[in-house]
């Protein structure tokens, strides 16, 4: 009985080898000769859509984008408890449910001439989609001697940190504009008004929720 299990044994060992030797002959021989592009392809754009999948996974979609300028390092601890504090009194823009904040750290140290931050934040200011500013009182004190954040007020859980909506006029769209020449201006009106009013709704629910954030 010992030899015949021994047998049985080896039978299926060499069975198994030679099932494995033909399929790695027709592996080699068949099908990687004739379809080795194929299955680079096929391997090729499932990774592409595999990376596309996650992508859009992680992706967010902010409702609002907040601008943080002050003097120091960046502060990302800060950043955070900001952002938890204004999820909770602003509203979402309907883009998933759920409020999104992003803030932006921008931070200038010892040794940065001040004139840097400023045209820094300049720069975020230009951006419609910019819509709250946090700032400390070394920017706010610049920006509003120019007339600028007229709406700015002390949040009451930062004693130094004011808050402000973002005061700059919205893009208007014109047909002359090489990246709109395919748009008639009546129609580029249309769609300039509906921008204003998109955004004067955004201003106003900004101010309403700093209005209860601050002092």
């Amino acid at each position: 009985m010992d030899n015949e299990a021994e047998i049985s044994a080896v039978n299926e060992e060499q069975s198994f080898a030679s099932s494995f030797e033909r399929f790695e002959h027709w592996l080699t021989n068949s099908f990687w000769f004739h379809y080795k592009w194929y299955f680079i392809l096929a391997v090729f754009g499932l990774t592409l859509l595999i990376l596309a999948l996650v992508g859009a996974a992680s992706h967010v979609e902010y409702d609002w984008k907040v601008v943080y300028a002050h003097y120091g390092q960046e502060q990302p601890d800060t950043c955070r408890e900001l952002q938890s504090l204004l999820q909770k009194e602003l509203p979402e823009t309907g883009k998933n449910r759920r409020v999104d904040v992003e803030i932006l750290d921008l931070a200038y140290g010892e040794g940065d001439p001040a004139e840097d931050g400023e045209y820094r934040l300049f720069g975020y200011m230009r951006d419609q989609d910019c819509q709250i500013f946090l700032m400390d009182e070394a920017f706010y004190t610049a920006f509003s001697a120019l007339g600028y954040f007229k709406d700015g007020r002390v949040l009451a859980a930062y004693p130094g940190l004011y808050a402000a909506t973002n005061d700059a006029p919205v893009k208007v769209l014109r047909a002359d504009d090489p990246n709109y020449s395919d748009y008639s201006q009546e129609f580029l009106d249309e769609v300039n008004v509906e921008f204003a009013q998109e955004h004067e709704e955004l201003m106003a629910a900004a101010r309403s929720a700093l209005d209860k954030l601050g002092k």
